[in-house]
């Protein structure tokens, strides 16, 4: 259970239903479960970090790199981990502090070490324990590289919100301007690339650097190993910010009221227009079944709803600058 509350109302759903919006690879569960990942970046791997070249690398591209987030039960680490990315446009959170959170709860001292392309955080004191697992102690630089890099972050995100809509081409082209600027020599923006023939990943007619995490915030990827970071196609920043966002989000109340009350299909229907109906959004809605394997969580009520017959918001998605699909669980009767 994360102990953000903004989290917990929005639950996996909504992540997904954002994953959708930006077409972001999904993401993994791993198996001991070490909490709700509450960012964007979140995602879940596996592999041996003996055999992932840990030396130490540049603390401006580790500033830029994503933080592992090892717990340290498997010994040689060669087990899940948790990989988190810093909000965008922050520096206040450290490395340390990040993954703390992740693995929520967790009461072994950790500590922050460098590898050849980001951060490794592990159960440590001090940098002897770095070694002892075959990383590197973490350039003292690190710090003073992310608080650049964040400056840059706030610059890109000044860009996004200058136009409810910028073009992708166009803003692969500002961006870039930013990135000479800043200093960054050898980075580059791209637009994402073709996902399948005659079809490109991601959906819309408007360019994003940033995207809206789980906890409704927004967070930029940065590509170290190619010194890249990329564009997506999205939908207009209104819809998605009345869709995702922390402080517009109308799918929040939503999720709570399909919980509190037993709605009906159409009741919900017409709850659902009327909220976006005020902000000049009009709302279809999708109905399914809920999965046989899986189960929502029942900390707001809807599960309970759910087996009671009862219509509960799954999530939504843009259709276009005025418009959103939301998906709703209906049991069978």
């Amino acid at each position: 259970m994360s102990e953000i509350p903004f989290v917990n109302l929005l639950g996996d759903e909504i992540e997904r239903a954002a994953e959708r919006s930006q077409r972001q690879p999904a993401r993994a569960r791993r198996r001991r479960r070490l909490g709700l990942f509450a960012l964007a970046g979140a995602l879940l791997v596996s592999g041996s970090a003996l055999a992932a070249g840990l030396l130490g690398g540049n603390p401006d591209d580790q500033a830029a790199a994503a933080i592992a987030c090892y717990d340290g039960y498997d010994g040689d680490f060669s087990g899940s981990v948790a990989v988190e990315n810093p909000e965008a446009g922050s520096a206040a959170v450290s490395p340390v502090e990040l993954c703390r959170r992740a693995m929520a709860p967790f009461e072994r001292p950790l500590v922050a070490c460098g590898t050849s392309g980001g951060v490794a955080v592990i159960p440590g004191r001090d940098p002897t324990d770095c070694a002892a697992a075959g990383f590197a102690r973490l350039d003292p630089a690190y710090t003073s590289a992310r608080v650049k890099l964040a400056r840059l972050e706030r610059d890109i995100l000044a860009l996004e919100t200058s136009a409810d809509c910028i073009p992708p081409g166009e803003l692969v082209r500002q961006v870039q301007r930013l990135l000479d600027r800043s200093g960054r020599s050898g980075w580059t923006a791209k637009l994402r690339p073709v996902g399948r023939p005659g079809r490109p990943q991601g959906h819309g007619p408007c360019g994003s650097v940033s995207s809206i995490g789980g906890d409704g915030r927004r967070y930029i990827f940065w590509d170290a190993s190619k010194r890249r970071v990329s564009i997506s196609r999205v939908a207009p920043r209104r819809i998605t910010d009345l869709l995702y966002s922390a402080n517009r989000s109308l799918l929040v109340p939503l999720f709570a009221e399909s919980g509190a009350r037993c709605f009906t299909l159409d009741s919900l229907r017409e709850r659902a227009q009327q909220l976006f109906g005020a902000e000049g959004v009009t709302v279809a809605v999708r109905s399914s079944t809920f999965p046989r394997t899986g189960a929502l969580d029942d900390e707001d009520g809807r599960w309970t709803r759910y087996q009671q017959g009862c219509a509960v918001l799954a999530g939504g998605e843009p259709r276009d600058a005025d418009s959103a699909i939301l998906d709703v669980f209906l049991k069978p009767r």
